[in-house]
C-alpha cells in the first residue's frame, strides 16, 4: 500500500469514527433542544419576566396572561414565590424551572414600599399567548443554529476548527431556545426514565459560550496558541462547576434546599466571566486578523469577527425587545421585529458556515454587492409589497372592533411608502445594477462583442499562435483573471502552451491532463476546480494537493479540428465568481 493510500484509509476510519460521535453529540443536543422546545410550547406560563438578581423585578406583564388578570405590574418587586426568599438569584431561577401549569403559585411583592400578595394559576403555554412572536423567535433561532453547527461537523468531521466552530454554535442556539421555556424541571421529571437522562447531558454546554468561542478564534484558520484562551477563559472555567451544581442539578430537585445554598454572585459573576471571554475572543480575532498574511485567511478572520458580532447583537436585540417592546412598538411591529432579530442571529451561523465550508472566500464588500445586485435585478425587492399588504391586514384586523374607514384612516403611512419604494426599484433596477457595477469594479462584456472584436483582429496571414494571443488577451480583457493561457494536448506529443496573459506568467498547462479536464471534455463545458467541488474529494491525495497548488480556477474546453485546446483561467482579480 502506497504512502497516499494509507493516508487516504486512516483519514476515512477517522471520519467514519468523527461521524459516530456526532451521531451521539446529535441525539443528546437534539434530545435536550426537543425538551426544551415542549417546555416552551406545551409547559407553564405564568405570563411576565423578570431577571435574576439579589432583589428581582418585575420588569414586564404580557397582556391577557394570568399575571395581568391578578394584578401583577410591571416594576413589582419579588420578595418571595411559593415561600421561596428571592433575595438569592438562583431561588428565583428554581422557582421559574418548577412552575407547574394548573398549580397555583402564592407570590409577595414590594409596590412602592407596600407588600402585596398575589395568587397565580399557570395555564399551559400554547402558542396563542400574547408573548408568541418572541417564544417563536428564540425556537427558530435555536434551532436553526444547531442545525447549522451539525452541517459543519458532518462536511469536515476531522477538522478541528469546524468541529469546534459547531461547538460554538450549539451553545448559542441552545441558550436562545433556553430563553423561551419556563417550568423546564417539571417538564423534564415527566420524561420517562432514560430518555430523561439523555436529554440532561447536554445542558453545561451553554455555560462554556465564551470560552468555546476564543478557544475556535485561536485555532481558526490556522492553528495558534491555546494558552491565552486558556488564560482569559480560566474564570469562568473555574465557575462553570459551582454553577452546573447549584443551578442545573439543583434546579432539578424537587427540594431548593441546593439552589438556596448557592452564593448570591454566583450567577453575576459566571455573567461577567462569559463577557470577558467573549470580549476576549473578539479582540483576538481582530489582532489576528491585522497579523495575518494571507488574504483567504483573512477573509475568513473578517467574516468570522462580522458573523459574530452581528449574531450577538441579534439575541441581545431580541432579549431587550421581549422586555420593552410592548412600550414602544405597535402590533404589526411586534410581529416584524422578532423576525429582524431572528435574521440578524443567524448571522453567525451563516458566517462560521461559510467561513469554514468555503476553500476560496470573497471580500465581504463583494458578498454585499452581489446580494443587492440579485436582489434588484431578480425583482426580489417587490416582495416588500405583498409584506406590506399583509402588515395592513394584520393591522386592520386587529381594530377590527372600528369601522373599516376609521381603521384605514389610522393605517400607517409607511407602508405605502415602502410600495411606493418598490416599484421604484423595480423599474430603476438597471440603472442602481450599473452604479454598483462601477463602484464595486465589475466590468460587463457582451460575449458577441468579445468575439467580434477578436475576429476583426485576425488578418490574414493568421497562424495557430496569433491566433491563440489575441483570444487569451481578449479572455483576459473581458473576465478579469489574474491569469490566462490557451494549452494544447496532441495524443503522443505531450502538452504546450500557446498563449497566455500575461505574458510573464508561466500557467500550469499540465492541468489539461489533469482528471477535472477530463471531466470538461466529458461535460463539454467549463468545469470550476477546487475543493468546494462536488468531484473533488474523489481524486488521489496526490491530484488533489496538485491541483490546488496550481492555482486554476476554471477550465474551458475549445473544439479544435486536430488536438485538444483548452482555456486555463486563474481566481478573479475582482474577486468575484466566474458567471
Amino acid at each position: 500500500m502506497t504512502r497516499s493510500e494509507s493516508s487516504s484509509a486512516t483519514g476515512s476510519v477517522l471520519r467514519r469514527g468523527a461521524r459516530s460521535a456526532l451521531y451521539a453529540a446529535g441525539a443528546a443536543i437534539a434530545a435536550y433542544m426537543m425538551l426544551v422546545t415542549w417546555a416552551a410550547l406545551a409547559g407553564p406560563w405564568l405570563g411576565f419576566r423578570w431577571h435574576p438578581n439579589a432583589q428581582p423585578t418585575v420588569q414586564v406583564v404580557f397582556p391577557n396572561s394570568p399575571a395581568a388578570y391578578a394584578g401583577l405590574e410591571a416594576g413589582d418587586r419579588l420578595t418571595s414565590a411559593d415561600g421561596l426568599p428571592m433575595s438569592n438569584p438562583l431561588a428565583s431561577m428554581y422557582f421559574d424551572a418548577n412552575i407547574m401549569a394548573g398549580r397555583s403559585v402564592s407570590l409577595e411583592v414590594n409596590r412602592a414600599g407596600e407588600r402585596k400578595q398575589f395568587s397565580i394559576t399557570p395555564i399551559r403555554a400554547g402558542i396563542v399567548r400574547s408573548d408568541w412572536p418572541f417564544v417563536t423567535m428564540f425556537l427558530v433561532m435555536g434551532w436553526f443554529t444547531c442545525g447549522f453547527a451539525f452541517w459543519i461537523a458532518w462536511r469536515r468531521p476531522a477538522d478541528v476548527g469546524a468541529l469546534l466552530a459547531s461547538a460554538v454554535l450549539v451553545a448559542q442556539g441552545m441558550a436562545n431556545t433556553a430563553c423561551a421555556a419556563r417550568g423546564v424541571a417539571t417538564v423534564w421529571r415527566a420524561v420517562p426514565p432514560g430518555l430523561r437522562e439523555i436529554a440532561i447531558l447536554a445542558t453545561p454546554i451553554p455555560l462554556f459560550f465564551g470560552p468555546l468561542l476564543l478557544l475556535f478564534i485561536t485555532q481558526f484558520p490556522r492553528r495558534g496558541s491555546a494558552r491565552l484562551a486558556v488564560l482569559i477563559s480560566l474564570p469562568a472555567l473555574l465557575i462553570s462547576p459551582f454553577v452546573v451544581y447549584f443551578v442545573l442539578y439543583g434546579d432539578l430537585l424537587p427540594d431548593p434546599a441546593v439552589a438556596l445554598a448557592a452564593p448570591v454572585w454566583l450567577v453575576p459573576a459566571q455573567g461577567l466571566a462569559s463577557l470577558i471571554a467573549i470580549i476576549g475572543a473578539i479582540v483576538t480575532g481582530i489582532a489576528r486578523y491585522r497579523r495575518e498574511q494571507d488574504l483567504n485567511h483573512r477573509r475568513r478572520l473578517k467574516v468570522i469577527v462580522g458573523g459574530c458580532v452581528i449574531g450577538i447583537a441579534g439575541g441581545i436585540t431580541g432579549e431587550w425587545l421581549t422586555l420593552n417592546g410592548w412600550k414602544i412598538l405597535s402590533a404589526p411591529a411586534l410581529l416584524v421585529a422578532p423576525a429582524f432579530c431572528a435574521f440578524l442571529s443567524s448571522g453567525m451561523a451563516l458566517s462560521f458556515e461559510y467561513a469554514v465550508l468555503r476553500h476560496r472566500l470573497f471580500d465581504l464588500s463583494i458578498i454585499i454587492r452581489l446580494g443587492i445586485r440579485y436582489a434588484l435585478s431578480k425583482g426580489l425587492i417587490l416582495s416588500v409589497a405583498p409584506v406590506c399588504a399583509a402588515l395592513f391586514v394584520i393591522d386592520i384586523l386587529r381594530q377590527s372592533e372600528q369601522p373599516l374607514s376609521t381603521a384605514l384612516h389610522h393605517a400607517p403611512n409607511f407602508y405605502l411608502f415602502l410600495v411606493l419604494l418598490a416599484v421604484l426599484a423595480h423599474t430603476q433596477r438597471r440603472r442602481w445594477v450599473a452604479a454598483l457595477d462601477r463602484r464595486f469594479y465589475r466590468s460587463k462584456y457582451d460575449g458577441c462583442r468579445v468575439l467580434g472584436a477578436l475576429i476583426a483582429g485576425l488578418r490574414p496571414p493568421v497562424t495557430r499562435e496569433t491566433a491563440a494571443e489575441l483570444a487569451v488577451q481578449a479572455v483576459y480583457r473581458a473576465l478579469h483573471p489574474t491569469w490566462a493561457a490557451i494549452a494544447e494536448h496532441v495524443p503522443g506529443h505531450g502538452t504546450a502552451c500557446l498563449a497566455s496573459s500575461p505574458d510573464h506568467y508561466n500557467p500550469p498547462c499540465w492541468t489539461i491532463e489533469s482528471p477535472p479536464a477530463d471531466l470538461a471534455r466529458g461535460l463539454g463545458k467549463p468545469v470550476h476546480v477546487g475543493p468546494e467541488a462536488s468531484w473533488f474529494q474523489d481524486l488521489s491525495a496526490g491530484d488533489r494537493v496538485r491541483i490546488q497548488e496550481s492555482g486554476a480556477d476554471l477550465l474551458v474546453p475549445i473544439a479544435a479540428v486536430d488536438g485538444d485546446l483548452m482555456i486555463i483561467l486563474g481566481p478573479k482579480r475582482s474577486e468575484e465568481p466566474y458567471s
